[in-house]
């Protein structure tokens, strides 16, 4: 196994570089320089289901009960907690 950097190497990266590297692509991305690949997987799917299978438990806490497609299954789904 090669090690590609030292310890001290690897402190300098994390502590001082990588601070700077983050805080370059949080900028950036607020600025909306990213590529779209980056968010395919962060972006929901269109689902079908419709609006009448989904029913709100508890507003206050974000609880919603929806039925699933087939309409087997109800599920309770905890916006906060996710």
């Amino acid at each position: 196994m090669v090690m590609a950097f030292s310890l001290p190497q690897l402190v300098d990266f994390i502590v001082i570089r990588y601070e700077a590297y983050m805080e370059k692509h949080l900028i950036d991305f607020s600025r909306g320089c990213y590529y779209m690949a980056l968010l395919q997987n962060m972006m929901p799917t269109d689902a079908k289901i419709a609006s009448t299978d989904i029913t709100v438990v508890d507003v206050a806490a974000y609880i919603y009960s929806v039925r699933s497609l087939s309409g087997e299954n109800v599920y309770l789904v905890d916006l906060i907690h996710g």
